[in-house]
């Protein structure tokens, strides 16, 4: 891409310069100036598997830094990579953390009181004791959620999907875990990553609700 806008560049300079020894300086200056505007776009421009491999990055380090933290406070059973952060399990001490954007709490097992995949409005895991599958994962009983499942609506798009947790901390009773926060095409690789990892927190979560008495 930068050599596009280097090849463009050269032949606005040099139709500018044509333009102008004949007279038409006004003209001349106007391509020069496109040329130096698509040779600037070109030059910033990064391609989507740039931007994709940048953000995959990004996340992983941050991922690795908050892990590195959790190490000195919990024994890591298992780790996923989480928005904002990451979901570490100790199923010795029988506790969870959930680190994001730089903030992190540790939370026992027993703690857990409800959890829910939530996208666009509609409760798609949740349920009043009531069995819930998602894609042919099935989850028990997760507690009583405020609201009820209904009907999900069929759409190209989405727009929010989140994971919220309900945990036994009165100042702090529900924690929200975005993966989608702005309108994606439900038929894109980035919904289907994030509705595989969300699925993924959610059947953890179920597991940690089933070991939470033990």
């Amino acid at each position: 891409m930068k050599f596009l806008g280097v090849l463009i560049a050269l032949f606005c300079t040099l139709m500018a310069s044509i333009m102008i020894s004949t007279g038409s300086n006004v003209g001349g200056i106007v391509v020069l100036l496109s040329g130096c505007m698509a040779l600037v776009s070109c030059w910033r421009y990064k391609s989507p598997k740039k931007k994709s491999r940048e953000e995959l990055q990004r996340v992983q380090k941050v991922f690795d830094i908050a892990q590195e933290r959790m190490q000195s406070k919990m024994v890591i059973s298992r780790a996923i990579i989480a928005p904002g952060g990451g979901f570490f399990i100790d199923d010795v001490n029988k506790i969870f953390a959930i680190s994001q954007s730089g903030n992190e709490r540790i939370i026992n097992f027993a703690d857990l009181v409800a959890y829910e995949l939530n996208e666009d409005g509609n409760s798609i895991a949740s349920g009043k004791g009531a069995a819930t599958a998602i894609g042919g994962l099935a989850f028990g009983t997760i507690g009583a959620l405020v609201g009820s499942s209904g009907e999900r609506k069929h759409q190209n798009t989405c727009t929010s999907l989140i994971v919220r947790i309900m945990v036994n901390d009165l100042n702090a009773p529900q924690i929200t875990i975005p993966y989608i926060k702005s309108e994606v095409k439900k038929d894109t690789p980035a919904y289907r990553e994030s509705f595989e990892n969300a699925k993924e927190l959610v059947a953890i979560l179920n597991y940690i609700e089933k070991h939470g008495a033990a």
